[in-house]
């Protein structure tokens, strides 16, 4: 199994995946670098990807974002909220309604400051 993730702003279609493995499977069979039988697959890493790089965050500024946390903040261990803020020392979420209840109750507001060495994961929350 030869497989192959690609990515583009704004999204990767079906179409962007087949056109991709016309071409790269084209390219293969002239080239034929694999010596043995494969199967060439193409796809996107998914909607819901977890952030690897500062730049994954930067992609997702002003939309919902999930965290897992590796110590509970005002008692939560996960959190979600739209990304206000990424700079040197963390990120800003305004606090999604359910967070915002939890955390207010403690009298933090609805935002909440979150270190980089505090997130676990943080991953796009997924709309439909």
């Amino acid at each position: 199994m030869l497989r192959v993730f690609i990515d583009k702003p704004g999204g990767v279609s079906v179409s962007d995946c087949e056109q991709v493995h016309l071409s790269l499977g084209h390219a293969l069979d002239v080239e034929d670098p694999i010596r043995h039988a494969y199967t060439l697959e193409v796809s996107s890493p998914g909607l819901d990807r977890p952030f690897k790089r500062r730049e994954d965050y930067q992609r997702f500024l002003e939309k919902p974002v999930r965290l897992k946390l590796k110590q509970p903040i005002d008692g939560q261990w996960r959190m979600i909220g739209r990304l206000l803020e990424i700079d040197d020392q963390g990120i800003t979420l305004a606090l999604s309604p359910t967070n915002a209840r939890q955390v207010a109750q403690s009298g933090t507001g609805p935002t909440a400051r979150i270190a980089w060495e505090a997130i676990a994961e943080a991953k796009p929350e997924v709309e439909f």
